[in-house]
């Protein structure tokens, strides 16, 4: 198997590490943004999120298996875009919401399915540093998918508000989406005091 990685940055390197360690016989080789007409089985892209939808379409367009760090995209128009192309292509795409595979995410989805309604979700994560990258896009994404697949549909109601810090170029980002009478509370950003992640859950 070929695959392609694109991207060249810290964690296009945690990506390709790990498959040479658990996966030696694939063939791994690192390509530019623009599509390239070497052959491969499957890309990986480890971009910065502003450029995942076109990267993303040009091998979707050729029919190639697309494994997309997240998020997806950073636009409504963009992800509606990349839906419809895969409405014609039927090609398989990932997107890297690692936490979803996490067994202690699934043990905690579990219990809740088992006390049934949701009062509220507080999920909050994030770490100090890596200030050139938004924290929206950087670790939001992951607290909003755990959300969205503990409800198994949208909110109804948004709500977001930075803050931005006046010693660094950081910023803490709070995030509300509202189901109902239910909703999740998300804190996160690059300001914190040391790397964290929790989520809780109130049934």
């Amino acid at each position: 198997m070929r695959l392609a990685i694109i991207g060249k940055g810290y964690w296009s390197g945690v990506i390709k590490r790990t498959l040479e360690q658990h996966f030696p016989d694939i063939c791994l080789f690192v390509l530019g943004r623009e599509r390239e007409s070497q052959a491969v089985d499957g890309v990986i892209i480890a971009t910065p999120p502003n450029t995942h939808a076109k990267i993303a379409r040009q091998y979707i367009a050729d029919s190639i298996p697309v494994f997309i760090e997240k998020p997806l995209c950073t636009s409504y128009e963009d992800a509606k875009e990349i839906v419809a192309d895969l409405e014609v292509r039927n090609v398989p795409v990932l997107v890297d919401h690692t936490y979803l595979f996490d067994s202690r995410y699934q043990r905690m989805k579990e219990e809740v399915k088992r006390h049934g309604k949701i009062h509220s979700i507080q999920s909050w994560g994030g770490n100090y540093g890596q200030f050139k990258y938004d924290p929206l896009w950087d670790y939001a994404p992951h607290d909003v998918a755990m959300c969205l697949d503990i409800f198994g549909e949208y909110p109804g109601q948004t709500v977001l508000r930075r803050m931005r810090s006046h010693v660094t170029s950081g910023e803490a980002i709070f995030l509300w989406l509202a189901w109902f009478d239910t909703v999740a509370e998300i804190i996160t950003g690059n300001i914190f005091a040391s790397r964290s992640r929790r989520c809780m859950v109130r049934c």
